[in-house]
């Protein structure tokens, strides 16, 4: 996921390698010593970034965990969504949705484990909005195949989709 767009101005493109050179260092010290061991002044000293540029792509250490999955978990979603789209039973279709999610998340448990511990305090932060969008677009793909399966009479169920979702 690491392209450069041909079309990015330099200092656009010096933005996206400043990102991602903390992004490869949060992943690597977060596996490495942890989330709780890691420290921002670590990360940015292993992005070769300042301290006071770090704290321009997060709010915190928190957010820094979100700036390193966002991208991902957009794909991964996108992915998942699609899978479902092709007719079959609900289940079928709810396990295409988190197929690859689990198949993602198994790529590396430790540093997994972070992101799942931390989304559910997750509101504030430079990269929450974002991974609200990804989440809401999840949550969304859920209930419509829910919708559907109720529509087309193949489950039974009067729960409302989005309370399922």
């Amino acid at each position: 996921m690491d392209v450069v767009p041909s079309r990015l101005g330099l200092r656009e493109q010096n933005k996206l390698d400043k990102r991602q050179r903390i992004q490869a260092a949060a992943r690597e010290l977060f596996s490495k010593h942890g989330y709780e061991s890691a420290t921002l002044r670590q990360i940015a000293k292993r992005a070769h970034v300042g301290l006071g540029t770090l704290f321009n792509y997060v709010q915190d250490k928190r957010d820094l965990v979100f700036l390193i999955f966002n991208e991902e978990l957009a794909f991964v979603t996108e992915q998942a969504l699609r899978a479902a789209d092709s007719p079959s039973s609900l289940v079928d279709q709810l396990a295409a949705i988190y197929k690859p999610h689990y198949q993602y998340f198994s790529q590396n448990p430790p540093l997994s484990r972070i992101l799942l511990k931390e989304l559910t305090f997750y509101s504030q932060g430079k990269q929450a909005a974002t991974f609200h969008e990804i989440r809401e677009r999840l949550i969304s793909g859920i209930e419509k195949v829910v919708l559907a399966a109720q529509r087309e009479q193949r489950i039974h169920s009067r729960e409302d989709p989005a309370i399922v979702a």
